[in-house]
């Protein structure tokens, strides 16, 4: 006995649309900073441990901040998770941080994201202006004020 399977094809019609611009190349992430960033140089000293496990210290300035860290670059090798220390050279305020996003550069050394372990409002501003550069942004954060009962 032959049996014979009969197929059935369905034909789905998609309506063509013309693709703008701006869906070809640029992809829909969704921003991962809990702050906006500021593109603004910042002179720091950055301490930390070589992958040998020797101090080290290097003279560098930020690329970007925001309240809760900023980017870098650097010459020293550094790795992800590791723990650094951020002097910001303008006001003196020094601040833990943890490096969250390393990339080589073509040229040499690393370009470095780092994060604070907490908000840091205050970190970048310079004494007596509450700007991190001198006119250029202001890094508002929300803070909480405590009332005594």
């Amino acid at each position: 006995m032959s049996e014979t399977l009969q197929s059935h094809t369905t034909h789905f019609l998609i309506a063509e649309r013309e693709l703008k611009s701006t869906e070809l190349y640029a992809p829909k992430v969704p921003e991962r900073r809990r702050t906006p960033r500021q593109h603004v140089p910042i002179p720091l000293f950055v301490y930390g441990y070589t992958l040998e496990g020797h101090p080290f210290y290097e003279d560098t300035s930020t690329i970007a901040v925001n309240v809760h860290g900023g980017s870098m670059q650097m010459e020293t090798r550094v790795q992800l998770g590791e723990r650094l220390l951020v002097t910001n050279r303008r006001n003196g305020r020094m601040q833990p941080c943890i490096v969250v996003f390393l990339v080589e550069r073509a040229s040499g050394g690393l370009d470095v994201a780092f994060s604070f372990t907490a908000a840091m409002p205050h970190f970048w501003q310079n004494p007596g202006t509450g700007k991190a550069s001198s006119g250029e942004i202001d890094l508002d954060y929300p803070t909480v004020e405590l009332v005594e009962q």
